[in-house]
Parts: structure tokens; C-alpha cells; sequence
């Protein structure tokens, strides 16, 4: 079977966030090299605009594996939807509820499961994942993992041009920019810390604010800018006015008019995959923080500065009011995910391996 009349279907958990990001960036790529692509997850949201010749089908997916109804309901759905002839010739499922459904509905297609979220932890997580990994042909995981038979792949915004990310010619462009601060004499200049994500959990803004709380009872001249929305938008406003912050809660933005307006970027989370925010901010010229995450830690390097705690982030926070002290941060990080993109685009990798596979290779 040749790459044209190969058929690969994509089943999401959603098109939302990092996940959904991934999931189109591989639409996209696919389309592009010739194959065939048929795309399904339970809504497209607004802001995204789906490629041409993606196939998309809506096919309802519960919020937990938990909710057997719920599951059972999918399972059908997906099946139903693409039976006989428009069965799909491999799938690949993004996302542990995906590949729940995928597995049921078609338990002998080839499936390829991608797991967004923290590496799992308890050994009945760890069981479910070794498990999925001996039922698939491939197991990819975005945050470093330890599980017999998964593999971790970087995976990187699609708002990053991996050729055009230059360490050297950025360090140019950043050490004028701190040049020009320090000449400005903005060295006691309120910083402006800020947020860029959803307003749900596993996302923590009431621990963002609270550093933010730290900062400021430190003596850093501190302000907060919180772009996103969610179910903890008004709950986070409350708090922020409860602690008696200096916060705007500016609802969804672009990332570009987002990070346009930050000093530093600080994600807190209790569970992250791959930190998209971090690699689009470091990109524009944004040094980032985030609390120890398997991920994000892994993605900024053991030892880096920018992984804080309660109790350091004040202290950061107050090196970081000078300009210069930013640029030199922005630029290691920028050094370290010009080394990790080295590796290259995961879409590309997903590709061979389906070549592989529609050669009669398995």
C-alpha cells in the first residue's frame, strides 16, 4: 500500500491547550507529506482553524475513564462512525481516554498512543501504563518517563520555527535590550510577572499568586498580569483581591499580545506534560519559572534557576527586577531549547514510523 492511500485517524481528547496543539501540528504535517488524515475529538474550539482535508468527526469523549456510561457511549460512537470501508488503517490516539476508546472500538488496527500529561506515579497507574504500552506499536510520552516500553519525544509549539530559533543571534538582540533598560535606568522599574494559561486545575494560580505575595513582601516592586480564562477565573480574582495584589485578569489573549506585555513568565502546576507557554516564551525574549515539575524541570535543565519552590521564588523573583539578570536567564534557556530542538519536530518522527508501517514493516 503506497503513502497516498495510506489512512491514519487522529482521536483526541480534545483540541484545547498543549494537547490539541500537538494533535493539529501532526494533522498539518501529514496533509502536507500526502497522506490521508482523518481527525476526531469532542468539539473544535473557536479559536482553532482546522486544515483542509482533515476529515474532522465529532466523537464524544468523557472527562474520565472513570465514567464507564460515558466511555461506553464513545466506544460506540467511534465505531460506528468508521466502520467497513472507512475503517481506519492505523490510529493514533492523544491522550489516555483516547486510547481507552480506540483500543475497544478497533482492538486489532495498529494504535499509537501519546501521553500529555506528568509521568504516572502509584503502581497502578504504572501497571495501566505498561499495559498500554504491550497493546500498542508505539508508546510516546511528552514529559521524561521511566515505564517499561515507553519512549519520551520533546514536543514543540507550532508557533515555533525550529529553523529560525538562532541562540547566537537572539544573544545579540537580548544583550541590547538590557543595554537599553539599564540605560533607561529602569533597574528599579516594577516587574511584571506574568501567567499564561487556563484557569483550571491542575494549573495553580492560587500558588502563582501567591509567590507573586512573596515577592512582594520581600520589597519587590511586583505587578501580575494573569491571561486565560476558566472555572477558577472569578475564584482567582477573589483571591487576588483577598491578598490585596496588584493583578489584572485579562481573559484569553494571543500568546504574542500575552508575552508582549510580561517580564517573566511563572507557571505553576500540580501535573505538566510539555511546557508549550515556556518554549513560546522563551522564544519572545521571556525568561520563565516554573515549580519542579518532571517536565518542565527536564526541559529547563537540572540545576537551572528557574525551577523555584515556596520558599526560593521570592529571592528569584527579586533578581530578577534587573534587566540584565532576565537577559542572562532568557538567553541560557534560549541556548537549552536550541539543544533539545535539535532532536527535531515529533510529527516528523510519527511519520517514519507510519511509513514504516504502510511498507508492510511492523
Amino acid at each position: 500500500m503506497g503513502m497516498q492511500q495510506y489512512r491514519v485517524h487522529i482521536l483526541c481528547d480534545s483540541l484545547e491547550g498543549g494537547l490539541g496543539q500537538a494533535a493539529l501540528s501532526e494533522v498539518s504535517y501529514l496533509l502536507t507529506i500526502g497522506w490521508r488524515v482523518g481527525l476526531s475529538a469532542p468539539r473544535v474550539p473557536d479559536a482553532v482553524q482546522l486544515e483542509v482535508g482533515s476529515n474532522f468527526t465529532k466523537i464524544p469523549v468523557p472527562t474520565a475513564i472513570r465514567s464507564l456510561t460515558g466511555m461506553v457511549h464513545s466506544v460506540v460512537a467511534f465505531r460506528q462512525n468508521f466502520k467497513g470501508d472507512f475503517a481506519p488503517t492505523l490510529i493514533h490516539a492523544h491522550g489516555l481516554r483516547s486510547f481507552v476508546i480506540a483500543r475497544l472500538a478497533f482492538p486489532l488496527t495498529p494504535l499509537v498512543v501519546t501521553f500529555h500529561g506528568a509521568p504516572p506515579s502509584g503502581w497502578i497507574r504504572r501497571t495501566f501504563f505498561r499495559l498500554a504500552a504491550k497493546i500498542s506499536i508505539g508508546a510516546i510520552a511528552v514529559a521524561p518517563i521511566k515505564v517499561s516500553g515507553w519512549e519520551h519525544w520533546w514536543h514543540w509549539s507550532s508557533a515555533i520555527a525550529i529553523n529560525e530559533v538562532k541562540p547566537q543571534g537572539d544573544a545579540s538582540r537580548v544583550k541590547a535590550r538590557a543595554i537599553e533598560a539599564k540605560s533607561a535606568k529602569r533597574l528599579n522599574a516594577t516587574l511584571t510577572l506574568g501567567w499564561l494559561g487556563r484557569l483550571d486545575l491542575p494549573k495553580r494560580p492560587d500558588m502563582w499568586l501567591n509567590s507573586l505575595a512573596r515577592a512582594r513582601e520581600s520589597g519587590v516592586d511586583i505587578r501580575g498580569i494573569m491571561v486565560g480564562d476558566g472555572p477558577l477565573f472569578v475564584q482567582t480574582r477573589m483571591e487576588a483581591l483577598n491578598l490585596d495584589l496588584d493583578v489584572e485578569l485579562l481573559g484569553w489573549q494571543t500568546a504574542e499580545t500575552a508575552l508582549g506585555q510580561m517580564d517573566v513568565l511563572l507557571t505553576w502546576s500540580d501535573a505538566e506534560g510539555v511546557p508549550f507557554v515556556m518554549q513560546e516564551a522563551i522564544c519572545a525574549g521571556i525568561p520563565c519559572l516554573t515549580n519542579d515539575l518532571p517536565g518542565p524541570a527536564a526541559f529547563l535543565g537540572l540545576g537551572s534557576v528557574g525551577i523555584v519552590d515556596e520558599k526560593s521564588v521570592a529571592s528569584v523573583l527579586e533578581t530578577l527586577v534587573d534587566p540584565r539578570a532576565r537577559a542572562e536567564l532568557q538567553l541560557e534557556q534560549l541556548e537549552r531549547l536550541k539543544f533539545l530542538l535539535a532532536e527535531g519536530r515529533p510529527e516528523e518522527k510519527f511519520a517514519g514510523r507510519y511509513q514504516h508501517l504502510a511498507a508492510g514493516c511492523r
